[in-house]
């Protein structure tokens, strides 16, 4: 908790956390079990934080089925995703349990903490019989490289800051790197 107090606002809009927000029920992390934080140390210290979030008691993604040209290229699909190394297409219908890298905060923004991180992330939703593990960077983010690195599929949007003040507080948050966390989206 204080680590994430510590590193978090080094990205602009990190969430104030409290303690409170990780105990059973709390309405901010809900279905989040503080044992699924992976921690990075570097001489005995803290020197990374991410947690695994399965939402899935509460937020599903079902594929009921496919239709037209999709359909018919599916088995395709699937051949090739396979061939190169991906997830198939899921057959339908199926349930997807999606696991969110959360809470991530990496002091210095070292590649090499980060890769521990996400090394250990994925291999927790694994063990948690995850499909999928999702992550949310910022264009721009320094940790973006490193994220590359691993086998994913990109989803590209956009992220607008807006200020009904007049932009004061937009000149405040120019220039800086966005916390984006999927799971709170």
């Amino acid at each position: 908790m204080d680590y994430l107090r510590r590193a978090g606002p080094a990205r602009q809009f990190f969430p104030a956390y409290q303690r409170a927000d990780f105990l059973p029920g709390a309405p901010l992390t809900r279905g989040f079990d503080p044992r699924n934080f992976i921690l990075a140390t570097s001489q005995g210290t803290i020197a990374g934080v991410l947690g695994v979030w399965d939402q899935s008691a509460f937020k599903q993604v079902v594929v009921k089925g496919y239709r037209g040209l999709t359909a018919r290229v599916r088995p395709l699909v699937a051949l090739v995703a396979r061939a190169l190394g991906y997830p198939p297409p899921p057959r339908a219908p199926a349930r997807l349990r999606i696991a969110c890298a959360s809470f991530l905060a990496v002091g210095d923004d070292r590649a090499e903490t980060f890769d521990l991180l996400l090394r250990g992330a994925l291999a927790r939703a694994g063990e948690m019989r995850c499909d999928y593990l999702t992550l949310a960077l910022a264009h721009g983010d320094p940790l973006l490289r490193t994220a590359r690195a691993f086998r994913h599929s990109m989803y590209l949007s956009r992220l607008f800051t807006v200020d009904w003040r007049g932009g004061a507080f937009l000149d405040e948050v120019a220039g800086g790197v966005p916390y984006v966390d999927i799971a709170s989206l």
